[in-house]
């Protein structure tokens, strides 16, 4: 075999190399198109859960200040109102991150009498409770509303 038949195989043997390397670079390319595809339709996927969790939870706290609003004395109580607040914002808590999130907010507040409020507000029916292994988690709604959902 003389140098030129060489040389010959050699620009074949390139051609094809090139050939399938286009090939793949193609093939790569398409699954990266249906990859950001799959990772949009996830995207949205997310999007759309976290949409429903926000209207549910919006409709949870309408209707707990709709039953609170009812109650005379929670609208003229400031600590009551702003235990509806917090629960609405950050969703279900215990009494101890409950009252630590009054005190950053209004600068004080007492474990004890935050409470006696939650517990007078369960009797309302505006808020339920979650008891697990001595510890109780507060969420808006009665008890009713959540076995309902």
């Amino acid at each position: 075999m003389d140098s030129d038949e060489r040389l010959e195989e050699v620009e074949s043997q390139l051609d094809r190399l090139e050939r399938r390397l286009k090939r793949i670079e193609e093939l790569l390319s398409s699954q990266a198109t249906q990859m950001d595809e799959v990772n949009a339709l996830f995207r949205f996927f997310r999007g759309s859960m976290r949409f429903y969790d926000d209207v549910s939870h919006l409709l949870s706290y309408v209707s707990s200040f709709k039953r609170a609003s009812s109650t005379k004395w929670i609208s003229k109580d400031p600590l009551a109102k702003a235990i509806l607040v917090d629960l609405a914002r950050k969703g279900p808590r215990n009494i101890s991150q409950l009252t630590r999130d009054l005190r950053e907010e209004r600068g004080k507040a007492s474990r004890r009498i935050v409470s006696e409020r939650v517990d007078r507000l369960i009797e309302e029916g505006v808020l339920s409770e979650d008891r697990h292994s001595g510890s109780r988690r507060l969420r808006l709604g009665s008890e009713e509303a959540a076995s309902t959902s």
